[in-house]
């Protein structure tokens, strides 16, 4: 199944997954994306503050991201149509361009854990919805092109609450089918 994540386009990342069953309730996910923009308060602010903020998107910023994942389900239906439980990690690798004065590198490390619900579909589409807690480590490297300043490095961790929906489609028919 590939999958791409709609909230996610909206807030600054595209990203695409691949998902793969290898056995009826259990399913491997990889996924990289492209980052476009982040919200002001994921890296450092004015004063040093870190943390995730939930306000203007900062579109000078130009990244990538990898994830990966084991995803549990919880019922044994053959067509992996239940909740299930994802537990994953993720990285991130983000910059902004330089200016005359400076230029910031930022990378960030995760872990995520989601519980999920597939939406049972014999359709070539797929729709998964979650939630859940993300845990982030974050070093945001920013620096002064002089001799007079010296760089700063800022390490920082956050807890972040993780909501959204993926919209998948099938490439392949289910492991197995049901009989009439």
């Amino acid at each position: 199944i590939i999958k791409v994540n709609p909230i996610e386009a909206l807030v600054g990342e595209i990203r695409i997954s691949y998902e793969k069953p290898i056995k009826h309730n259990i399913s491997l996910e990889i996924g990289a994306g492209y980052i476009y923009a982040i919200y002001f308060g994921q890296i450092r602010e004015e004063g040093g503050e870190g943390g995730e903020g939930f306000s203007n998107l900062n579109y000078g910023y130009k990244g990538y991201s990898y994830r990966g994942g084991i995803k549990i389900f919880f019922l044994k239906k053959n067509d992996q149509s239940s909740f299930y439980f994802n537990p994953l990690i993720f990285i991130q690798h983000y910059h902004y361009p330089s200016t005359d004065l400076t230029d910031d590198l930022v990378n960030t490390i995760g872990l995520q854990y989601l519980v999920w619900f597939k939406i049972p579909s014999q359709s070539i589409l797929s729709f998964d919805i979650y939630f859940g807690i993300g845990f982030r480590k974050t070093f945001d490297n920013l620096n002064y092109h002089s001799i007079i300043s010296p760089n700063e490095m800022y390490i920082y961790y956050s807890i972040t609450p993780q909501i959204g929906f993926t919209v998948g489609f099938k490439l392949f028919k289910p492991l197995c089918t049901k009989q009439s």
